[in-house]
């Protein structure tokens, strides 16, 4: 198999199988939950992102459930997702500031990584040596949406910035090789489902004007001399 997706996930633990635990859940943990995802997507997309091709013996995905207590450091195989635990101060992590938040998650995803090639994948060791490239880079997730868009002398691009709690979209212009303008298109959830929708079609409307094109046929027009 391909490994394709790395996910970071607090699970609900029950206190008891009433239906408190029910309300429990879906009055708090739920949107927790949730929240969680959204901001520790922020540096596993990126790792994904620039992780080369790595083949595995029988998952496609590692989910790391993060728990505060009580850990098991075994790993269990779910119909090829490879699900481990790993310790989880959760309450800290919702009052850091983003920075520390990124620097927290890649940290705990390197410390995973340990632990299974302790069990004998070796393989996810790759795994850290991108999570040392985004130290590297700081920590910045951004990346340009496909080819640049040619008119005359000018090209145009979109590129996306993915931070922990929003992803922010820009159309980028380089009127020549010495100028690069940005525009901020929008912001919006950090959340594949969500801001994929913004990225159709990408095109010159004039010398110096650009348009993209959502899927749902919105129009985000921007000049650059403007």
């Amino acid at each position: 198999m391909i490994l394709k997706e790395l996910q970071m996930d607090i699970p609900f633990i029950r206190k008891g199988y009433d239906n408190n635990s029910i309300e429990e859940y879906e009055s708090t943990w739920k949107w927790k939950r949730r929240q969680f995802q959204l901001m520790t997507r922020c540096m596993t997309s990126m790792i994904e992102r620039m992780l080369p091709s790595l083949k595995t013996k029988d998952y496609w995905k590692i989910l790391i459930e993060c728990v505060d207590d009580n850990p098991n450091y075994g790993f269990t195989n779910m119909l090829g997702v490879c699900v481990i635990q790993i310790k989880f101060d959760i309450d800290s992590f919702f009052e850091m500031e983003d920075i520390d938040k990124k620097r927290y998650v890649i940290s705990k995803i390197i410390d995973t990584m340990s632990l299974l090639s302790l069990h004998g994948l070796s393989e996810v060791d790759v795994i850290k040596d991108v999570c040392n490239d985004i130290i590297i880079k700081d920590y910045v997730n951004e990346w340009y949406w496909k080819k640049n868009v040619k008119k005359k002398d000018n090209t145009v691009q979109i590129k996306l910035v993915h931070d922990i709690d929003e992803i922010s979209i820009y159309m980028v212009f380089n009127p020549n090789s010495n100028t690069m303008v940005e525009k901020l298109l929008l912001k919006t959830v950090p959340d594949e489902w969500i801001y994929s929708k913004y990225l159709g079609e990408l095109e010159w409307v004039s010398d110096t004007k650009a348009q993209l094109i959502t899927k749902e046929g919105e129009i985000y027009c921007c000049d650059f001399c403007v």
